[in-house]
């Protein structure tokens, strides 16, 4: 507290505190001694052994009756742990039996397996469904053999396996050094095969325990997991138990001659809770069990068969533990209260000792009433007279200790007392700031004015800055004067004061905080508004005009995805400190989400001085931007709109300056645009395609037309090519080029997407169900949807639903997404390849294809663009490029196919040039399914 007392002696040689400080002093004389205690003096002497007799009578009722009580309880007690000790015995004993009985299974198939070899699915299902492991064995959820093998062992093994298991896949997918695959299960139902194909040896518990198996030879467990049938958001708790098997049916006696001699595995699925329950697959009904897996760290149940009972409601508990697969099983025993129902004798006990102390409390009621009020009255005094020394002492101690300031002024202005929390904020000590005036000694007088108000009565509150008159401090306080009333006379001000300047500089980072980007320190999106507003009632003033800017990265993304989050992050601070060298002071720069920036320019003359900063900007973020050892370039699209000329309000001016953005993004992005009415136009009419879009989806406005592919030589149809076409009730018919493009700005492509693949599929399925078994449905894939990489779901739902076989769906990519980023695109066309479907090049030659990259691309086909087909004979650079795409093909051991054919002469050179596939309208154009169907029973069969 800094009082801003001057430095000079106190007035007073010695103080008195008058108030708070009598709380130190004692009580005031009387002139008497006080007399030496002498309890119960006055007493008469017959009541006195009264209150003991009654004691005395109580201690030997409740004592008798204790006694009685306790001696029956125990004989029920020892009673109850016999039977509960038995009880347990039986669990426990029927639980190990049953373990006992599941490694037999495991080492029945052990031996068949390492005298026949690996178990095809017919012989593992011959041999387990001779033990009937269903029904005489509960727990079990399947038995399951597992294969090991190297990745260049895989592609035989996958088609060994796939003589029983056609759909057999190895997942996850992916390529790996070694592989250890389940091929065959027992029973087979639709949630044990999802098992097939699961490599175990990439789940980090089951390899630990599949390599403890191997070396060990014996049978080994897993802790607690989720198995790969469950649902991920509601596993059950189940373990894993293996068996290693080796060859010619012997186990080596070393761990080295173990790992070369394994066969593979034998293996079963338990589910603990059924585990643990009775013979009739029930928890038992009168005993609770707790399992824990004795290497578990974290101590957390592998299973309990009543989780919401409390242990610690019975006595009767057992802990018992089994050793099972290497690992320890700790099982918890405790009764159930149909347990104890069942044990329970105690009535007569209670009955007993209920009567007993009710007898006993009325003897000790009879005889305690004939005692006196005499001591109760003295005791009374006593309590009081401590109770009031405790106060004094308490209250001193909170004045002392208070974690404030704390001081008693006079009503002349002078301090009578403090605590030492005063002082330490003055800088100096209690008895050298004790006497002073605050009112004349102070040399700041800021806190003259409050204190004269106090005085007179007023309490009053205050924060501000003080001087002190000890010491260097300069802070910032809050003050409260109280005054005080003693028999309705004010006797005293009470001041409290603390200083509160590190919460003042918290709530002023707290104030940054709520109005900056944290990452750059830019003003963010409310502080912007506020700027905007108080920018244009300024311009309104002062007849100016003001520019707003947004300002939005190009390809912003890609550095997230190829680079991470963390360079992104670096590279938007960079583009913000650019961004600062860009402007004037009195301009307001903002981000207001992800890489979008904004730009306030106040005071500007006329348009070109906005211009001109946008030059520069777009100049300055164009220079490459170095990130540890990456050096990226990247641009930005900029919209601006000038007040009042593009809005008279924040809000219209800032929607203006958005659409201006988005228009210099369509213009071929590192480009400014000014706003136009033109603009907004054209949003609102996107946006009103993007409202028609959504009901397209709702009321099935959306079409299939279907155009054919065709041998060139015979004319056979060897395929057709799903195009898009939209009903609108308004616009009539719609191509693609109308629509796509907004639904994929807009976020409507994969359901589009979603909706095409099904609906074409199933009817690729229902020609093929026709009569027309070759056929393949050819799909084209938007670029918004492949980068998102959730078609390999798409395409495995769409070819489920409609059951078509996967090699008859071609997807076509267009050549510039993939070249896009290579490595990306490889590893999804790959994923897609494996599903077994088609993957078709679109618009090759177009794009700019590395030859280094199209040899590893995991593609089927190559579609020569159509542009290069129009003119073909005649002109001279398009023969050269589809000649040379016809070459490139084969020697990469692609196919081909030319889109776009429309005269016999096309075809003729086409064919000439080794082409035989072809699409275009000398075949046929895009029609309904119908007549596409027509076409179809008119063609030549292949």
């Amino acid at each position: 507290m800094n009082y801003g007392l001057a430095q000079r002696p106190p007035r007073f040689a010695s103080p008195r505190r008058e108030f708070i400080g009598t709380m130190s002093k004692p009580l005031p004389s009387t002139g008497q001694s006080a007399p030496a205690k002498q309890p119960f003096r006055d007493i008469p002497g017959s009541f006195r052994p009264a209150r003991w007799m009654a004691w005395l009578a109580l201690a030997l009722g409740i004592g008798i009756s204790l006694l009685g009580w306790r001696a029956n309880l125990e004989s029920s007690q020892r009673l109850a742990d016999g039977r509960f000790e038995a009880r347990t015995n039986e669990v426990h004993t029927a639980i190990e039996a049953r373990l006992t009985a599941y490694t037999q299974i495991l080492r029945s198939a052990q031996a068949y397996i390492g005298v026949t070899g690996h178990p095809r699915q017919s012989d593992w299902a011959r041999l387990l469904n001779t033990l009937d492991i269903v029904h005489n064995y509960p727990g079990i959820t399947g038995v399951i053999y597992l294969r090991p093998f190297n990745h260049t062992e895989r592609q035989r093994i996958e088609s060994e396996v796939r003589r029983d298991e056609p759909e057999f896949a190895i997942r996850p997918s992916g390529e790996r050094d070694f592989y250890i695959a389940l091929t065959a299960v027992e029973p087979r139902t639709p949630t044990t095969l999802m098992a097939i194909g699961s490599d175990s040896w990439t789940h980090p518990v089951r390899r630990e325990t599949l390599a403890a198996a191997r070396d060990s030879g014996l049978s080994r467990i897993t802790p607690k997991l989720a198995l790969v049938i469950d649902d991920p958001a509601k596993p059950l708790p189940a373990f894993l138990m293996y068996q290693a098997v080796y060859r010619n049916g012997t186990q080596p006696t070393t761990v080295e001659d173990r790992r070369a001699a394994l066969l593979g595995y034998v293996g079963a699925a338990f589910r603990i809770d059924a585990l643990m329950n009775d013979s009739e697959g029930k928890p038992p009904g009168d005993i609770a069990l707790r399992v824990h897996d004795g290497f578990d760290e974290k101590n957390e149940a592998f299973h309990a068969t009543h989780a919401d009972f409390d242990f610690g409601k019975t006595t009767l508990q057992r802990t018992r533990t089994l050793s099972v697969g290497g690992h320890t099983w700790i099982i918890n025993y405790a009764a159930l209260p149909a347990f104890e129902d069942e044990v329970a004798n105690q009535a007569a006990s209670w009955r007993l000792l209920s009567g007993g102390l009710l007898v006993s409390l009325l003897l000790f009621t009879i005889v305690w009433s004939l005692a006196t009020t005499h001591a109760r009255a003295e005791s009374m005094a006593r309590r009081m007279t401590r109770s009031l020394r405790e106060s004094e002492t308490t209250l001193r101690a909170l004045f002392e200790q208070a974690p404030i300031g704390i001081a008693l002024i006079d009503h002349h202005g002078r301090i009578i007392d403090c605590n030492e929390q005063s002082a330490a904020h003055v800088g100096s000590t209690r008895d050298a700031i004790i006497g002073f005036s605050m009112l004349d000694d102070a040399r700041d007088q800021s806190l003259r004015e409050p204190l004269l108000r106090a005085i007179a009565g007023e309490a009053v509150t205050i924060e501000a800055a003080y001087a002190p008159t000890f010491g260097m401090r300069n802070s910032i306080y809050n003050w409260r004067f109280q005054p005080v009333e003693i028999d309705e006379e004010r006797s005293f001000v009470l001041c409290f004061v603390e200083d509160i300047s590190e919460r003042k500089t918290a709530e002023a980072r707290i104030e940054h905080l709520a109005h900056h980007d944290t990452l750059t320190g830019l003003a963010n999106r409310s502080l912007l508004k506020d700027r905007l507003q108080q920018a244009i009632a300024v311009a309104a003033r002062s007849r100016t005009q003001l520019a707003l800017m947004f300002l939005d990265l190009d390809f912003f993304k890609h550095v997230n995805d190829t680079i991470g989050h963390s360079a992104g992050d670096a590279m938007l601070i960079e583009v913000a400190q650019r961004l600062r060298h860009c402007v004037r002071e009195s301009d307001t720069l903002a981000r207001i989400g992800g890489d979008e920036f904004v730009v306030l320019l106040t005071n500007i003359r006329d348009v070109q001085d906005s211009a001109r900063v946008a030059e520069t900007i777009i100049a300055a973020i164009a220079e490459p931007i170095t990130l540890d050892t990456h050096v990226i370039n990247t641009s930005a699209s900029l919209g601006i709109a000038i007040w009042p000329d593009d809005g008279a309000n924040e809000e219209t001016l800032t929607s203006n300056a958005d659409v201006a953005m988005y228009h210099a993004k369509s213009s071929g992005r590192n480009n400014y645009q000014f706003f136009t009415a033109d603009m907004n136009l054209r949003a609102q009419e996107a946006a009103a395609m993007e409202r028609s879009l959504r009901d397209a989806l709702t009321h099935a406005q959306f079409r299939l037309d279907y155009q054919t592919q065709v041998d060139g030589e015979t004319g056979t149809i060897i395929g057709a090519e799903a195009l898009i076409r939209w009903q609108h009730p308004e616009l009539g018919l719609l191509l693609p080029g109308k629509f796509i493009h907004i639904a994929e700005e807009r976020g409507l492509i994969d359901r589009i997407g979603d909706w095409v693949l099904n609906t074409a599929c199933m009817q690729a399925q229902a020609w093929h169900n026709a009569g027309h078994p070759r056929l393949q449905m050819a799909v084209n894939i938007s670029p918004r949807q492949f980068r998102k990489g959730k078609l390999q779901e798409s395409v495995t739902r769409a070819l489920a639903t409609s059951g078509l076989p996967p090699k008859f769906l071609a997807l076509e990519i267009t050549e510039s997404v993939v070249m896009e980023d290579v490595d990306a695109a490889t590893s999804m066309l790959g994923e897609l390849r494996n599903l077994g479907v088609q993957i078709e090049i679109d618009d090759f030659g177009t794009g700019h294809s590395s030859l280094a990259y199209l040899k590893l691309l995991p593609i089927h086909r190559l579609k020569i663009d159509r542009s290069f087909v129009r003119d073909i004979p005649g002109d001279a650079d398009d023969t050269a490029i589809v000649e040379a795409i016809i070459k490139l093909a084969g020697s990469l051991q692609l196919e081909i196919i030319a889109e776009g054919v429309e005269t016999e002469e096309q075809r003729q050179f086409l064919l000439s040039k080794g082409c035989r596939a072809m699409q275009g309208y000398h075949f046929s154009r895009p029609v309904p399914a119908a007549e596409f169907e027509t076409q179809l029973g008119a063609a030549p069969k292949a």
